[in-house]
């Protein structure tokens, strides 16, 4: 009882704090999702909070938002990745204080919020468009649906075709244009408005558990079942063996998969025409950038250190010659 009561205590003392700060700035949080310390660069915006789901993260200098104590997090944080944050705040409306909410992960940001004039940037985004999402992405020439058939699970993107039919009528004529088109919305990232953002919720994890059901797969201990079964079938074409752990694991990642997918088409399908695409930068691609430049700055120093020791012992030879 005294754990879920300094819980409770935590989130309403972080609700305040955010409710204050978005008082004093623009009318949009962005929530970064962290399930483990990070040391790539961030943004300098006040407007910005740390979810982290991991106990004692270390002081960034942003507001922070602990749900390392939740229980569906706890229980869903490899399956649904940064998208059981995302439950989270569909099921804690009251830490969202803003007009407008974002998520970002902790390697991954919209370009605009490294800018200082970023409040600007976001207000005349939204004087003509009703969300901001990464550009869309292609891979190697498949559709949608080869795509996930090839890089995932034929049985989990066909019972989400049969669940859309059954349930969502309405939104299959977009869906079939889903999946024979060849370009699609990733990183589960965005910023809308609240009340867009609980619609979109309402949708999309009310989907992702009619296939959970069906699949039989809802959370971190049955999902990797699932996925070692359907090794076994034959339907996973990208793991050759049921007990390669490394592959089993990254396709338990199963409802964060899903959830890219029906995000695209939940955003073409409401959004369409009020869609503004935003550059992303990820950070880890800095970083490595930042060390092979340090490398191959070690490797010429190293180089011409050894050119000019062969040139003072050649010198130094001439010397000893000419005496």
């Amino acid at each position: 009882m005294f754990v879920g009561y300094t819980s409770k205590m935590s989130r309403l003392l972080s609700v305040f704090v955010i409710a204050i700060c978005a008082i004093q700035k623009s009318d949009y949080t962005i929530f970064i999702c962290a399930h483990k310390d990070f040391f790539g660069e961030y943004p300098n915006n006040r407007n910005l909070v740390l979810m982290h789901s991991y106990k004692n993260p270390r002081d960034y200098g942003l507001r922070t938002l602990d749900v390392s104590n939740d229980d569906f997090i706890k229980n869903h944080d490899m399956c649904y990745s940064e998208c059981a944050r995302i439950y989270y705040l569909w099921k804690h409306p009251d830490v969202i204080t803003t007009e407008y909410i974002g998520i970002c992960h902790y390697r991954r940001y919209f370009d605009f919020l490294f800018k200082k004039d970023a409040d600007t940037i976001l207000n005349n985004i939204f004087k003509i468009n009703d969300i901001i999402i990464p550009k869309k992405e292609h891979f190697n020439g498949l559709n949608n649906y080869e795509e996930f058939c090839i890089d995932h699970n034929k049985t989990v993107i066909d019972t989400c075709d049969y669940i859309l039919k059954e349930n969502y009528p309405d939104y299959y004529d977009s869906w079939l244009k889903f999946k024979n088109s060849k370009e699609a919305y990733y990183k589960n990232m965005f910023i809308m408005r609240k009340n867009d953002f609980m619609k979109y919720c309402n949708f999309l994890f009310d989907i992702v558990d009619k296939i959970s059901d069906v699949i039989n797969a809802h959370n971190d201990s049955d999902t990797p079942i699932f996925v070692k079964n359907e090794v076994l079938r034959g339907n996973y074409p990208s793991i050759k063996d049921e007990n390669d752990i490394s592959k089993i694991k990254y396709q338990s990642r199963l409802h964060g998969f899903l959830f890219e997918r029906l995000s695209s088409l939940y955003f073409e399908h409401n959004f369409h025409g009020r869609i503004h695409e935003e550059k992303i930068i990820n950070t880890e691609t800095i970083i490595e950038k930042s060390k092979i430049k340090i490398q191959k700055s070690k490797y010429i120093i190293g180089f011409l250190c050894f050119i000019f020791l062969i040139f003072i012992s050649v010198l130094i030879v001439m010397k000893k010659k000419k005496k």
